[in-house]
């Protein structure tokens, strides 16, 4: 089995937070899902508290998970602190530091994003719960559109009897789009 990837996971951003106007004093709330295929809702409710001149910042987490195998359901309080730095032309940047111990080793990781799934009950960072994103392995590098738009521009395939500079760009693509192909296809058992 290969491994999870980003998109299949609840992310909580730091960037969300700011846009809410959550990153000044004391905030909390709630954030909530939907899953795409079951349209179950599903919410996480949060205290944030960034604090003034030495005091502790922090997003604290809420939430309940059920054990998809024995239905038993855990309530779950998660404290993750949040770092702050400056900027260069003023104002600051506020990240997660992630809290996780994963192998006995604290991560630590300073991350804008928590991301919780694939059977894990914590919000943590990609590299804690080793994520992959879609598009790695999709290996989408070129689309058929793209192709067919650096076919028409080429006007010459060979010159003095070795491929021109816009050939070999296209050729370079076309190689490229059958390897994503059979890539794509071997992950879903397609071919052998």
């Amino acid at each position: 089995m290969g491994k999870l990837q980003k998109e299949e996971c609840h992310t909580i951003s730091i960037y969300d937070f700011k846009r809410w106007g959550s990153l000044v004093g004391y905030a909390s709330g709630t954030v909530t899902w939907t899953s795409g295929w079951s349209e179950r809702k599903n919410s996480v409710g949060y205290t944030i508290n960034i604090g003034e001149d030495g005091e502790e910042s922090y997003l604290k987490l809420n939430y309940t998970v059920t054990d998809w195998q024995t239905g038993e359901k855990r309530e779950i309080s998660q404290k993750y602190p949040i770092v702050s730095l400056p900027c260069r032309y003023g104002g600051r940047r506020y990240f997660f530091r992630c809290s996780i111990l994963k192998n006995g080793i604290y991560c630590g990781r300073r991350v804008a994003k928590l991301y919780l799934g694939g059977g894990c009950s914590y919000f943590a960072c990609r590299h804690c719960l080793e994520l992959t994103y879609d598009s790695r392995i999709c290996g989408y590098a070129y689309t058929i559109p793209d192709l067919e738009e650096s076919e028409k521009k080429i006007g010459r395939y060979f010159y003095r009897g070795k491929p021109t500079r816009k050939y070999r760009a296209y050729l370079k693509k076309e190689h490229s789009l059958e390897q994503s192909f059979f890539r794509m296809a071997r992950r879903f058992d397609c071919l052998k």
